[in-house]
């Protein structure tokens, strides 16, 4: 009896100083963060019990519903991180360009199948990478794969004559075209992708990246917890894609002569398997898949919104046509260089409006590696900040009373906030691909 008493003292008191030099190591975070308007919600977990009572569809959306709307930023503590939400213009401007806070957060981008790619990587790795694969995004390189681009466009056309009159799934087919256009102009691959298998996966790893996402307290689990649950092995599902994918890539690549690539010396295959770069078999893999996702969620996204939108608003659609017959005439072998696209004014407008209602991130995060002053507060290091993207644009703050609707001659002029529109983010992790868009 002594002996369990003894024991008990001493696992009592072993808990008393550790938690009391956890709270002590984090006392100037703590005074920081009172200083910013928000919710403590309970000890030590925060608000994490209120995600066990919503859907995943509303994760987003009832985190923000927690913001101050008098405040720049609001804190909310996710377990032991704070967090910070915001949809202000300025302060979305100054976590972007500010030099403190490239990096991403491991809670949210390490819940995506594939960390060692360009979108979830951080710190110096993920400069080195961005170097890397800018040379794949120049113009130069860009107008060199213009050709196969349109050749996969008709070919999508192509297919939807044959669906005139028929309900279907745009994005199926404006998916299928995305895959095709990257995976050749940038991989050297070629494959007919309509009806893939790989559409079906790469909608299961957004979909249970989401579901990682929104049950934050997964993160905080033990690796050999994690790796019991049934997201873990849809994810060892993905991941056998991946490698299977990566081999039929890369086996096409090594196949092809030398001269082949002449046209195009710094595609993406190139510079991934150019020795001298010195990236891993896992990088090369990850960073594979990271961009045959992106062209299919962010492109092929885009494109389908848009459709969507023009089909809604027969006006637009007028628009655009009388736009292109101006300037196309009755033309079969138009140039279509960049020069050419950037004729299309209203076009332009179209695209912007749907970007503004749709961003590919609705929502992005950031994590500062130093204390920095943002919005008028301190920030206390290793902070994550939560910024809505889609809040911002639809904020009728910036955007008039009118900002629900879709409008796009709204971009005809000057915005009233110029930060207020961000659909590639910015600073030194603005989007690789804004080129390919606009």
């Amino acid at each position: 009896m002594l002996v369990a008493l003894f024991l008990l003292n001493l696992f009592i008191i072993y808990i008393t100083i550790t938690s009391f030099k956890y709270f002590w190591n984090r006392r100037r975070l703590y005074k920081l963060a009172s200083q910013i308007p928000g919710h403590n919600g309970l000890p030590i977990v925060g608000i994490l019990p209120k995600y066990l009572k919503i859907d995943k569809k509303e994760f987003f959306s009832s985190t923000f519903d927690m913001m101050d709307p008098n405040a720049t930023l609001t804190k909310i503590w996710v377990g032991p991180k704070l967090m910070l939400l915001t949809e202000d213009p300025d302060v979305i401007h100054t976590v972007f360009n500010s030099t403190n806070c490239i990096n991403k957060p491991d809670i949210f981008y390490h819940a995506l199948t594939v960390i060692n790619g360009l979108l979830p990587l951080s710190g110096p790795r993920y400069l080195e990478h961005r170097r890397i694969l800018n040379k794949s995004f120049m113009l130069t390189t860009l107008q060199k794969i213009q050709p196969i681009i349109e050749a996969k466009c008709n070919r999508m056309i192509k297919k939807l004559e044959g669906n005139v009159n028929k309900e279907l799934d745009i994005m199926d087919f404006v998916g299928a075209c995305a895959l095709e256009s990257f995976g050749e102009a940038q991989f050297g691959y070629s494959s007919d992708l309509y009806g893939f298998e790989g559409h079906k996966i790469i909608k299961e790893s957004l979909e249970f990246g989401l579901d990682r996402v929104t049950q934050p307290w997964l993160h905080y689990l033990p690796e050999f917890i994690f790796k019991m649950t049934e997201i873990n092995k849809k994810i060892d599902k993905v991941i056998s894609f991946c490698i299977k994918y990566k081999a039929k890539v890369t086996e096409t690549y090594n196949q092809k002569k030398v001269e082949d690539y002449d046209s195009v010396k710094h595609r993406v295959i190139d510079v991934l398997l150019n020795s001298e770069n010195n990236l891993s078999d896992i990088e090369i893999r990850d960073e594979l898949i990271m961009f045959t996702i992106g062209s299919y969620d962010t492109t092929a996204k885009t494109v389908s919104f848009l459709i969507f939108l023009t089909a809604m608003h027969p006006d637009v659609q007028s628009k655009l046509i009388d736009e292109i017959d101006s300037i196309c005439g009755t033309e079969d072998n138009l140039a279509l260089t960049i020069e050419f696209f950037k004729k299309f004014e209203y076009m332009e407008m179209v695209i912007k409006e749907t970007m503004r209602l749709f961003p590919v991130g609705p929502s992005v995060a950031r994590t500062n590696d130093a204390e920095i002053e943002i919005g008028g507060f301190l920030i206390p290091k290793d902070s994550i900040f939560l910024m809505s993207l889609m809040r911002m644009h639809r904020n009728p703050k910036y955007w008039g009373h009118d900002a629900h609707l879709f409008k796009p001659e709204r971009f005809a002029g000057e915005l009233r906030n110029s930060r207020s529109f961000a659909p590639f983010t910015g600073g030194k992790r603005l989007c690789i691909g804004t080129d390919h868009v606009l």
